[in-house]
């Protein structure tokens, strides 16, 4: 075999090898779910649990009434998310619902009380960027207190 077509055929190995390592890459990153702790901002949860409905095919956003709903119904409701029960984080997750569900009604509660006619639609909460700053164990350490 002459030298040129060893060079062609160890281009189409390295070719393939490294086409099959990206693969590879990708589909683990794309499997692989990050998995969030006590030390996750309320943003990064809240990320994660957006992306989670958009793998779903569930198009709600943050700072909806529909994502108010969810999140309401995912804390007391019955229609559980099964899938999102199952993660190993999920613990993390709801601790952001939580924290999620107290602001949205204090918001509301204040919205309420400067609003003196009951038939007036409140808007949905919209986290500010401090509450999305928060991490869950500052969260935890503050109501130690």
């Amino acid at each position: 075999m002459n030298n040129s077509k060893k060079v062609v055929i160890f281009m189409f190995s390295l070719t393939v090898l490294v086409l099959t390592g990206v693969i590879i890459i990708v589909f683990i990153n794309k499997t692989m779910k990050r998995e969030l702790n006590m030390d996750s901002s309320l943003g990064e949860i809240q990320a994660v649990l957006v992306e989670h409905l958009k793998e779903k095919n569930i198009s709600i956003e943050a700072g909806t009434a529909e994502y108010d709903e969810y999140i309401t119904e995912q804390l007391v409701g019955d229609d559980l998310d099964e899938d999102l029960t199952k993660r190993a984080d999920y613990a993390i997750i709801r601790a952001y619902m939580v924290a999620y569900f107290n602001a949205s009604s204090d918001w509301e509660y204040e919205q309420r009380a400067l609003c003196s006619d009951e038939a007036v639609e409140i808007p949905p909460f919209v986290p500010s960027e401090e509450f999305l700053r928060q991490t869950v164990n500052e969260i935890a350490e503050r109501n130690k207190k």
